[in-house]
């Protein structure tokens, strides 16, 4: 048989992987991605408070930028309708931006909303601000009426993972939650 003719029939024969090959590679396929999934689930789970609270200094920036613009009082408040302020301290359920020409606190007729979340949007988070404060008012000029106001964003369970901090000038930032903070209800 002349030479060519041997090292195809041999390069024929080496064709293909065993059934130990490859069981050997499904096993470390199996390992790696045991050992990935727990740290994935923990990214998306961070993600999703990054994201409430990113929204939350969106929506507060908007609402801040309406009252210079339009030089006119409004309100960031937590509400469950989106429509109405709810009573208490709770932004999980939602919450609307709105123009407050009377200075009622309240979104009437004729009283433009123009930021609006929803529970849907909170994947899960709760979020809430500290006790007594239930909405931030924004003067015409920007600045926030009254006091700082921090609003914590915690996970499914409670635990505080992100501060939304607005400060007496209007201007909101994210810290991260220290573990002294209080959780959300």
């Amino acid at each position: 048989m002349p030479k060519s003719t041997r090292i195809l029939t041999s390069l024929a024969r080496v064709r293909g992987t065993t059934l130990l090959e490859l069981m050997a590679s499904l096993g470390i396929v199996a390992v790696v991605l045991g050992m990935a999934t727990p740290s994935f689930a923990t990214l998306i789970e961070r993600n999703r408070t990054t994201t409430v609270a990113n929204r939350l200094i969106a929506d507060l920036a908007r609402t801040r930028s309406e009252a210079i613009t339009t030089h006119t009082r409004t309100v960031f408040c937590p509400s469950a309708d989106a429509r109405t302020c709810a009573a208490g301290s709770n932004f999980t359920f939602g919450w609307i931006g709105f123009q407050d020409r009377d200075g009622d606190a309240q979104a009437d007729a004729g009283e433009k909303v123009f930021a609006v979340a929803q529970a849907s949007d909170m994947a899960g988070r709760r979020v809430a601000t500290t006790a007594g404060r239930r909405a931030l008012r924004f003067r015409a000029d920007g600045r926030n009426a009254g006091t700082n106001l921090t609003l914590r964003v915690c996970d499914a369970s409670g635990v505080p993972q992100r501060l939304v901090i607005v400060n007496v000038g209007g201007r909101a930032r994210v810290a991260p939650a220290p573990p002294s903070t209080a959780s959300c209800p």
